[in-house]
């Protein structure tokens, strides 16, 4: 039988029309294509610029510099993370950690810190911590060994003490009179506790302890006054000091001597003079001053009266209404049974509002020792006190060049990163 003959498709011919629709058509989709990678290029190119400009960039810069080393807004960034404190105490951390490391990699310190040792303390945390702070962990841990190999044998472990007591009192006659009950046998701590107008002395009913001169040095920085401590450290054990006059030191206790002039009940208001004085002692004389009549008032408040405002104006405080100047001042100068144009007995304040300068300190030196062991709370603030000076002479050292370049523009850039705000 014969094999039937597979038939053959003709290939179908394109029109000219069909042909140059398709070839619109083929040169439209390449437009298209090109048109969308276009955009999608310039979309990326800005993203790329943008990322690189507000981003990148800014991440790169030198913002604080210590000698020969630079660093970057990245690790600045990171420093505001790792410290969360403000910028000024981290761009000083950052300074400070650059100057230590450098120093203590002198040879007559020789202290450094190695990768294992930062290592080892951060599988020791309980939180994991990322290795980008491995540089402020090495800081710490290099401060703490300089504290402890360097800085401690520079301070000693006994030394010259001496057991000071102290109380401040108003007037000469009242110390006058302290002094005679104190060696008559009386308590020192008890009559401290009493009457010493001075806070940290009062606090303490007049006994400050043991401690070396450093010590006592840093205690006058915050009783703002020096008389005290100058006098035991110039005085045989057992001695108890003269009355001390200090002109400068402030007390929260005055007396007012107050004249009021005029009165206006339905408002609420008086029209008074005023004197304010450091002590009851003073009080009793200006006032036997005025009454003796040789003098006035104006005088006399433009002569004495502590506050300059007083003074300026020779005690004419003017109209008044409460709360003005203090409580103890409204309570005689408020009270309906206060005479007008009558000088009062001295008033005392004490309720801190106007605080007085001067009054008489009695001091006492309980004993003195040349070799005493010095506490571990004064040892510690020693050291404390020897790492600060250390740290700032090497701020303030002028052949190490520590600078910063960070505004608030800058440092405004920096925390919304180190926040993510």
């Amino acid at each position: 039988m014969a094999k039937k003959k597979k038939a053959v498709k003709t290939q179908r011919q394109m029109t000219r029309r069909q042909l140059s629709r398709w070839q619109r058509q083929k040169r439209l989709q390449r437009l298209f294509i090109g048109v969308f990678i276009f955009i999608v290029v310039a979309i990326c190119a800005l993203v790329l610029t943008g990322w690189y400009t507000n981003e990148y960039r800014p991440l790169q810069e030198e913002v604080i510099r210590v000698n020969d080393t630079r660093f970057t807004m990245d690790y600045f960034v990171k420093a505001l993370k790792f410290y969360g404190t403000s910028a000024n105490d981290v761009t000083q951390r950052v300074q400070e950690n650059e100057l230590l490391r450098q120093e203590a990699m002198h040879p007559s310190i020789g202290i450094t810190i190695s990768d294992d040792e930062v290592t080892e303390y951060i599988n020791s945390l309980e939180s994991p911590l990322d290795n980008e702070y491995r540089d402020f962990i090495s800081a710490n841990l290099l401060r703490e060994r300089l504290f402890d190999e360097y800085i401690d044998p520079q301070v000693p472990t006994a030394a010259e003490q001496r057991h000071v007591m102290a109380m401040f009192l108003e007037s000469e006659s009242q110390a006058v009179d302290v002094r005679s009950r104190l060696e008559a046998g009386e308590d020192f701590t008890t009559l401290a506790g009493e009457l010493s107008c001075e806070g940290l002395t009062k606090a303490n009913s007049g006994d400050l302890d043991w401690h070396t001169r450093d010590i006592f040095d840093m205690l006058t920085e915050s009783m703002k006054t020096d008389i005290p401590i100058e006098y035991a450290f110039n005085a045989e054990a057992g001695s108890l000091s003269e009355p001390l006059y200090d002109a400068d030191l402030e007390k929260n206790i005055g007396y007012w001597l107050i004249k009021v002039l005029r009165e206006e009940n339905s408002k609420g208001k008086i029209y008074a003079q005023a004197i304010l004085l450091g002590s009851e002692e003073e009080a009793l004389e200006v006032r036997a001053r005025w009454e003796s009549g040789e003098e006035d008032f104006d005088e006399l408040a433009d002569e004495v009266s502590q506050y300059d405002w007083i003074r300026e104006g020779r005690g004419d405080l003017g109209w008044l209404e409460r709360g003005t100047v203090s409580d103890a001042f409204d309570a005689y100068a408020f009270d309906p049974e206060t005479e007008l144009d009558v000088i009062s007995q001295p008033i005392m304040d004490t309720g801190g509002e106007r605080p007085t300068k001067g009054g008489y300190w009695l001091v006492r030196v309980v004993d003195v020792d040349d070799n005493r062991t010095i506490s571990d709370d004064d040892r510690s603030i020693l050291k404390y006190q020897v790492w600060q000076d250390w740290v700032q002479s090497l701020l303030n050292d002028p052949d190490n060049i520590v600078e910063s370049y960070l505004d608030d523009e800058k440092i405004d850039w920096a925390i919304a990163h180190a926040t993510g705000s």
